[in-house]
Parts: structure tokens; C-alpha cells; sequence
């Protein structure tokens, strides 16, 4: 699976924190509100899990992720698997950012 992929590279490093996670990814509002579809992510736990989610979002490129439980959670569904190297790149950064592997 594409998270998998994901997670490998980040692992390639020895990064500590990253975890392949189920997910349910909502769908949206209008003809589908509260609608969710199963799927996959990457789930980063920091020391500080807000410090890692705001250095996804001011990164280049930006990337929306969500706290659930004190993990961040990075839903695979939507990004688009040629960005892959920055997508390992930012989660490294964020990670780092969030004070390194809780």
C-alpha cells in the first residue's frame, strides 16, 4: 500500500514516530454530509503534536493533517503519489519541529 511506501522511506532515515494508521477520511458536505470512507495514513507522534501540525501547514508545500488522540494524522487519500519526496520531507521537518519521536 501507497502509506506503506511512505512509511518505508521515512524509516529509511531510522525516523522514530511514524505509524501506518486506518483512518476514516469524511467525504465532504453537500449531497454527502457525514459521510466517511475508509482509508490509510501516517500517523506522526511527536513530543508536541501541535508544534508538528503547524510545520505541515507552514511548509512547502503546505500539507492539511489532523490530531486525533495526540497523533498527527496525514489521510493518504487525497495527496497525490507523485509527491511522495516532499511528503517525506515535510513529515521529517515536522516531526523535528514537534520536538522529535513521543
Amino acid at each position: 500500500a501507497w502509506s506503506e511506501s511512505i512509511v518505508a522511506l521515512c524509516r529509511i532515515g531510522d525516523i522514530a514516530g511514524l505509524s501506518m494508521e486506518r483512518l476514516e477520511s469524511t467525504v465532504g458536505g453537500g449531497s454527502l454530509p457525514g459521510q466517511a470512507l475508509p482509508s490509510w495514513g501516517v500517523g506522526i507522534r511527536a513530543r508536541s503534536p501541535k508544534r508538528c501540525l503547524d510545520a505541515l501547514r507552514a511548509g512547502d508545500p503546505p500539507i492539511v493533517a489532523r490530531i486525533e488522540d495526540d497523533v498527527v494524522l496525514l489521510d493518504l487519500r487525497t495527496i497525490d503519489r507523485a509527491h511522495d519526496n516532499a511528503i517525506r520531507r515535510a513529515m521529517v521537518a515536522a516531526l523535528e519541529a514537534g520536538g522529535g519521536a513521543a
